[in-house]
C-alpha cells in the first residue's frame, strides 16, 4: 500500500462524515484537494498511518511471547490486510476530529505491548467509529473542552440525530476473565513458542498442563524429550485406540522448577505431509471468574466523575469475551439468588439481590454500552449492547445509536430488541468480512 501523496496546500478540516468511504483516500496513490468536497476531511495531510507501511510476508498464526499489535502490523493476507485498511482509515477520519495531542496518544497507545493500553485504545477508536456512522451528520468530538470542569468525558456528540441536545460516551476497559493464580503467562510463553517450533508432522500435541517458576527451563532440557517421545509414537495406532478407548497417549516433562503435561493427537493421515505447528490444544485456564464484580466497579468509577453534564450520558465497557447476558443483567438489575422461608425451602424462588448498579445512585448514567467480544476482525459480524437506565435523570433516546438494546418490561425479564441492521451494514462492511479468504493458509489445507 503506497503512502497518500503529501500536498503543501492546506485544506479546511471537516467534522462531518465523508459522502465517500474515508478508506478510499488512504488506498489511492494520489488525493487531490480539488476532488473533495468540503465536508470531506483531507486524510492525506501529514497522516500518520496505525500500521507500518511494509510488504508482509509472515502469514503465520500469532506467537504466544507477541502482543496483539506486533501481530496485526505483521501478519500477511487479504484477511489481515483489510483490517489494517479499514482501521488505517478509521485513524484517519479521528485525525480530523480529535487535537493532534490525543490522535498522537491514541496512536501510540495502539501501538503499545500492554494489552491494558492497546486494548482501551482499540476500543475508543471503535466507538468513535461508532458514534460518526451513528450520527453521520452530527459532530464527534473527542475530550471536548468543558468551561465549567477541567477534565471531560472522551466523547461529545451533537447535532444529526442528537439535534440540539448534546451526547456524552465515556470508555472503559474492566479487568476481567479468569484469575488462575498457578499460571504465568509471561513465563510460559517463550516455552510454548519453543514447542511450536519442534518439526514432527504425525502428531499435534494437547499441553494439559504447565507450571513454570521464575528461573526458564532451557530449551535443550524439553524440546529434545518431546521430539525423542513423540517419534516413539505411531499415529495410526493411537488413532486406532482413541476410537476404541477414547484415551490419548501423555506424558509429563519436568525439571526442578517446572512441569509441562502433554498428549499426543494423531494428524489426519492426508495432513501429515506438511509442517505446522506442534501445539493444537490448551493450555488451558481454570480458575475463578467475577467478571460482574469487576464490570459493576468499572462502571461505578464512572457515575458521578463528570458531574451533572447537559445531556445524556454513556459509560462504554468493553469485558472479555466471556461476559454473556446474564452477567450483564447481574451488573444492572442486581445479583441473582434463591428466596426461600426458613421453614418452607420448597417454596423457593428467584430474586435479585439489591446489589445492582441500576439505582437512584447511578441516575447521571443514562445507558451503558457492553461490547464483550469487539475486536478488529468481529465487528462485522459482533455488536455491543445497549443497556438503559431506567433511573436516568437524562433518558437516551434508543433511536440515537442503531444497535441492540435492552428493554425490561414491567411484568418479565429483560430482553434484547435489535435494530434493523446489522453490525455489517452499520459499519459499510460484507456479511464475511475482513474474508472470505481464511486467516492463514493452514486453514485451507
Amino acid at each position: 500500500m503506497q503512502a497518500p501523496r503529501q500536498h503543501t496546500q492546506v485544506a479546511a478540516r471537516s467534522n462531518r462524515l465523508p459522502t465517500k468511504s474515508v478508506r478510499e483516500y488512504t488506498l489511492r496513490d494520489e488525493v487531490h484537494l480539488e476532488d473533495m468536497t468540503p465536508t470531506e476531511p483531507c486524510c492525506t495531510i501529514g497522516f500518520v498511518p496505525l500500521f507500518d507501511r511494509a510488504t508482509r510476508t509472515e502469514g503465520s498464526p500469532a506467537a504466544y511471547t507477541e502482543d496483539s499489535f506486533t501481530f496485526l502490523n505483521r501478519a500477511a493476507g487479504e484477511f489481515w490486510e483489510r483490517i489494517r485498511v479499514e482501521l488505517n482509515a478509521w485513524f484517519a477520519d479521528y485525525e480530523t476530529c480529535a487535537p493532534p495531542q490525543k490522535a498522537a496518544d491514541l496512536r501510540a497507545r495502539f501501538r503499545g505491548a500492554d494489552p491494558r493500553q492497546h486494548l482501551p485504545a482499540w476500543w475508543e477508536l471503535y466507538l468513535f467509529r461508532l458514534l460518526r456512522l451513528s450520527v453521520p451528520t452530527g459532530t464527534v468530538e473527542p475530550e471536548p473542552e468543558r468551561s465549567s470542569a477541567a477534565t471531560s468525558p472522551d466523547f461529545m456528540v451533537t447535532g444529526g440525530a442528537v439535534g440540539r441536545a448534546k451526547l456524552y460516551v465515556e470508555a472503559v476497559q474492566p479487568v476481567t476473565g479468569i484469575a488462575d493464580k498457578d499460571r504465568h503467562p509471561r513465563r510460559e510463553a517463550p516455552i510454548l513458542d519453543a514447542i511450536n517450533e519442534i518439526d514432527n508432522r504425525n502428531f499435534f500435541v494437547h499441553v494439559a498442563a504447565i507450571r513454570v517458576g521464575e528461573e526458564r527451563p532451557k530449551k535443550t532440557s524439553f524440546i529434545g524429550p518431546i521430539k525423542v517421545w513423540l517419534e516413539t509414537l505411531d499415529p495410526d495406532r493411537v488413532q486406532e485406540d482413541y476410537e476404541r478407548s477414547r484415551t490419548l497417549p501423555g506424558r509429563v516433562f519436568s525439571g526442578p522448577n517446572w512441569k509441562i503435561e502433554l498428549r499426543a493427537i494423531p494428524r489426519a493421515p492426508g495432513k501429515r505431509s506438511r509442517r505446522a505447528r506442534l501445539i493444537g490444544m490448551g493450555p488451558m485456564t481454570s480458575g475463578y471468574v467475577n467478571d460482574v464484580a469487576d464490570v459493576r466497579s468499572a462502571l461505578g468509577r464512572k457515575r458521578s466523575h463528570y458531574g451533572d453534564l447537559d445531556g445524556p450520558f454513556i459509560v462504554a465497557a468493553m469485558p472479555s469475551f466471556h461476559f454473556d447476558f446474564e452477567s450483564a443483567a447481574d451488573v444492572f438489575y442486581g445479583s441473582q439468588a434463591i428466596s426461600f422461608p426458613i421453614d418452607d425451602p420448597e417454596s423457593a424462588v428467584s430474586v435479585r439481590k439489591p446489589d445492582g448498579f441500576w439505582g437512584p445512585g447511578s441516575s447521571r448514567v443514562s445507558a451503558a454500552l457492553i461490547g464483550p467480544g469487539v475486536l478488529p476482525w468481529t465487528i462485522a459480524k459482533t455488536s455491543p449492547t445497549l443497556w438503559l437506565n431506567p433511573f436516568a435523570a437524562q433518558p437516551l433516546p434508543t433511536s440515537w445509536l442503531p444497535v441492540p438494546y435492552v428493554r425490561v418490561a414491567e411484568d418479565g425479564p429483560p430482553r434484547v430488541v435489535h435494530p434493523p441492521t446489522g453490525p455489517a451494514a452499520l459499519f459499510r462492511l460484507p456479511e464475511d468480512w475482513p474474508g472470505p479468504e481464511p486467516r492463514f493458509a493452514d486453514e485451507t489445507t
